[in-house]
């Protein structure tokens, strides 16, 4: 009777060696993951800057509405506040109104708004929500102190007229600008939290239609046009 070798146990041994990666094989894959990575961590970043710019973007438009029903129900007058309004330190309530600034952007907004103005909690811990606050804002000086990520510029322009051209009712005089000049921003990134723009990394929010698009004047001239 012949014998003829066995040959299972071999074969065996044989795809088992096989079934198990080699270290070259590893790192091959290992590098190809790496370049991978490397290629869409950009990308992905690019995506979710583009993704809060476009929340930022919501924000404004929600302000616009905000100053729209203002707008109607003060017989088409902006209202005349300071730029920015901080709520002041921790548990101390702002100081009372003058007549040059009646109240701040904030508190005045708050009945023209779908969410809660920013507020202090009962640990004395600033509460802000959208649209009161850019998703790319992270300054301690910026909307996490003060309540608000945009600079009401029409403010800005109605102090000016109030101390250089003795104006009682500077209101009247920038609403008006607004009406006539609908491409000057009105409401504006309080810092360049989005980069990209084709020429400041702020957003804007323009007069009439309330559309936002980036900003284009120097935030640092924003008072020098005179209405």
């Amino acid at each position: 009777m012949e014998v003829r070798p066995s040959v299972g146990r071999g074969v065996q041994q044989h795809v088992s060696r096989r079934a198990a990666f080699t270290l070259i094989e590893l790192l091959v894959v290992i590098s190809i993951i790496s370049v991978l990575v490397g290629l869409l961590l950009p990308a992905l970043a690019s995506v979710r800057a583009q993704s809060r710019r476009v929340k930022c973007m919501a924000n404004l438009h929600g302000w616009g509405v905000g100053f729209q029903l203002y707008y109607n129900d003060f017989k088409e007058t902006l209202p005349y506040v300071l730029p920015f309004y901080d709520i002041g330190p921790a548990g101390i309530p702002p100081p009372p109104p003058d007549d040059s600034n009646r109240v701040g952007i904030v508190e005045l907004m708050d009945g023209y708004m779908d969410v809660p103005a920013p507020h202090y909690d009962a640990n004395n811990v600033l509460q802000v929500y959208e649209p009161y606050l850019c998703p790319s804002d992270k300054d301690a000086d910026a909307g996490r102190a003060t309540g608000l990520s945009y600079q009401y510029w029409p403010g800005g322009l109605m102090l000016l007229r109030e101390l250089f051209r003795d104006e009682r009712h500077p209101e009247r005089t920038v609403t008006r600008f607004y009406e006539q000049t609908p491409d000057f921003p009105f409401m504006v990134d309080a810092r360049p939290w989005h980069p990209g723009g084709p020429k400041y990394d702020q957003n804007a929010l323009y007069f009439g239609d309330w559309h936002t698009d980036w900003l284009y004047i120097d935030p640092a001239d924003s008072g020098s046009p005179r209405p």
